[in-house]
Parts: structure tokens; sequence; C-alpha cells
């Protein structure tokens, strides 16, 4: 869940990362658009979770689309990054290139692209929620469908929940 969080520098775009039975983790955007300099701070670290030997990284919105930032995660090991995004048509454009590129040139094996759909600020999130597995798309929701996209990494298989 996207949030921002305040802390003793200021304001950080960030996420809240819920699993059952543990603590909330926060993870705050590390690398921001210029943009976003006048009124947010940086965060300080990349986070990661686990699940079923699953090393989980993420990404927010522009720094996703940063090779450096994509090139941490893999140096950290980790299987799977997911790019929590907020991206118009041309926006998800650049990123499904640029995704399946980092997934085919680091060798990633899954990247999970979540982005919103509908009026946000002045522009239109485009949707199209992706998951690239072994550099090809093997699923992607629509402009518009208001649904929840999953993959199970132990049987490689997306289903779309109404």
């Amino acid at each position: 869940m996207g949030v921002p969080i305040k802390c003793k520098e200021g304001i950080t775009i960030s996420m809240l990362i819920f699993q059952p039975k543990k603590r909330v983790l926060k993870y705050a955007k590390q690398l921001l658009h210029k943009d976003e300099l006048p009124y947010f701070v940086c965060g300080n670290e990349q986070i990661f979770i686990t699940i079923k030997n699953k090393k989980i990284a993420f990404g927010i919105c522009y720094e996703s689309m940063q090779e450096a930032h994509f090139l941490n995660a893999c140096n950290q090991n980790s299987n799977i990054y997911i790019a929590s995004v907020a991206k118009t048509e041309e926006g998800v454009k650049e990123g499904m290139i640029h995704y399946q590129n980092m997934v085919e040139k680091h060798q990633k094996k899954t990247v999970i692209m979540v982005n919103a759909i509908g009026k946000a600020d002045d522009f239109v999130n485009a949707g199209q929620s992706t998951v690239f597995k072994n550099g090809k798309q093997i699923k992607k929701l629509n402009k518009t469908e208001e649904k929840l996209l999953t993959f199970d990494t132990e049987v490689n298989i997306t289903k779309v929940i109404a």
C-alpha cells in the first residue's frame, strides 16, 4: 500500500508491506524524480521479504525505471522484483520495454509491474499491471480492469481475481 511517511528528514514516498503474523514493513523510495524533490526526501535502504525461499525486492515508480535500482536488487540475490507505479499509457509502454530488457539483461526471473487505473493528479493511470517471467510477458490486465493479478511462483500460474 502506497503512503507518504513522515520521518525526521521530511516526508518519504513509501509503501507498507503486510505479511501474515509479521510486523508491517515500510519501504521508502530511494531514487526520487526531480519533480518530487521539493516535497519529499529519499529513503536510505532497499528492503526485501522472503516467502517460500523467494527473495522479493520492491521499486516505486521512477526508481523502478532506473537500471541501478534494479541491478542492486539483482546483486542482493532477489528472485522477484515488484514495481509499484503510477503510469500513463506512454509510461506503461516505456515500462514494458524497460522491465523486459532488465529481465533479459540481468537474468532476473520474475518482474511484476503494478499500475493504478483512472485519474490521478493531472493524468490518467493506464493500468495494464503485468507479470514478466524469464523475459516474457505472461499475463497483463487491460487499461480499466480493477482486479487483483496474482502469480503463484511454485507452479508459475497467474490468476485474476475480480
